[in-house]
């Protein structure tokens, strides 16, 4: 007999609820319903807890061997319903269950397998052709597109040539027209700063004094400096005053 054991020969008696919680601390207890929790549960052959370690949660899944595959609600795990585990990927339960039926079925199905891929392969070496096929032409077409968008250019280069030269000749003209009507306003100031208007009735011209007496004749006869009509009546003498004259 080991001396740092001790037997007792007497089952203890079941504490009393009331004792329980009495004495228990608080995480004690809350464990205490957890098991409970669970121990009723468990007693539902339907009902499996989730496989993920870190997950607590559980559900009913009524499909038993049918559909072994149970995908948590909490945290999507899938958890084998048979074997109360996380689902063995690529292998059902059978298989599970019996490793050798597994390799079985491997190796009848390696030809299937193999056909399936060289089937890929295929059907790979096809797509990757058609695409480069398709890249071909693609090219090709922008390719053509090029050449006929320079031939166009090409076409219309006199027609642009000729409607710019037409354009430029426009502009100059028009330049030419507004140098034109300037001048004229510089004229038409400069002859109205240097001369005067002839008084004579309906007469338009103006007239200009370089030097000489006030008496100027033309088509009429004025005196340029009050810019009146001469007359023999009328002789201009500097006394006089200017509104005796007619004044234009």
């Amino acid at each position: 007999m080991d001396r740092t054991s001790i037997h007792v020969r007497y089952a203890a008696p079941r504490m009393p609820e009331c004792e329980i919680q009495k004495w228990a601390s608080p995480e004690t207890l809350r464990r205490m319903d957890d098991l409970r929790v669970r121990q009723m549960l468990q007693s539902d052959p339907n009902f499996v807890f989730c496989s993920n370690a870190e997950c607590d949660a559980g559900q009913v899944h009524t499909s038993g061997t049918e559909s072994p595959i149970m995908t948590c609600a909490n945290c999507g795990a899938r958890t084998c319903s048979k074997h109360r585990m996380r689902w063995h990927e690529d292998l059902s339960c059978d298989e599970f269950d019996h490793p050798e039926a597994a390799d079985e079925r491997d190796r009848q199905g390696a030809p299937e397998l193999e056909a399936i891929r060289q089937k890929e392969e295929v059907i790979l070496q096809q797509i990757q052709a058609d695409e480069h096929l398709a890249r071909a032409i693609r090219a090709m077409e922008e390719g053509r597109e090029v050449e006929q968008r320079d031939i166009r250019q090409e076409r219309g280069k006199p027609h642009r040539e000729k409607e710019g030269a037409s354009e430029h000749a426009r502009r100059e003209a028009r330049a030419e027209q507004i140098k034109r009507r300037k001048e004229e306003r510089q004229g038409a100031a400069e002859v109205r700063r240097s001369s005067k208007p002839c008084p004579g009735a309906g007469c338009l011209y103006r007239v200009d004094r370089i030097s000489g007496c006030k008496h100027m004749t033309y088509t009429n006869q004025v005196i340029f400096q009050v810019l009146s009509v001469w007359t023999e009546e009328r002789t201009f003498k500097p006394t006089m005053r200017l509104e005796a004259f007619q004044s234009y």
